[in-house]
């Protein structure tokens, strides 16, 4: 195990380490340069407390640089099982298909908003493949709630 950690460590690119800094870096200069209230994302969110005691901007960028891949592992976490489960079902995928068609007229138009929100049978089966694959690595406990008319999963 030493052996393979040591390997590691040997090969690491730290080219790419730069590459990934400069890129969060230029992410982070495009967004602060914008006002604040422009965008509801992240940093509309921490921006007041910025140049505060609570957070400095040296730990905007250090969140910033582990925020980024973690939001896109828990992304690929979903879209795997959804893909997965989608090209086995045929009649489900042709279902969305057809919902995604009906609802936009090319690519572009798709994006978040009111339309998106419409889709049910997107977000079923989003939420279906978070359900069987959940992106995390611990147990989610489900509650059993028994009634008269038969068995509920909360």
């Amino acid at each position: 195990m030493f052996l393979r950690l040591l390997s590691l460590a040997w090969n690491f690119n730290y080219g790419q380490l730069r590459q990934y800094y400069a890129l969060v870096m230029g992410m982070i200069k495009a967004r602060v340069s914008r006002d604040e209230k422009v965008l509801h994302d992240l940093y509309s969110i921490v921006a007041d407390a910025v140049d505060t005691n609570v957070l400095s901007p040296e730990d905007l960028w250090s969140e910033a640089i582990f925020l980024i891949p973690a939001g896109a592992d828990t992304v690929s976490a979903c879209l795997c099982p959804l893909f997965f489960y989608l090209s086995r079902n045929p009649e489900s995928y042709q279902k969305l298909a057809d919902e995604v068609r009906f609802t936009f007229t090319s690519g572009a138009e798709i994006r978040q908003g009111p339309k998106l929100a419409s889709c049910d049978y997107i977000q079923a089966c989003v939420i279906e493949a978070l359900r069987i694959i959940p992106p995390v690595s611990i147990v989610l406990w489900r509650e059993l709630l028994t009634t008269n008319g038969g068995t509920t999963y909360r």
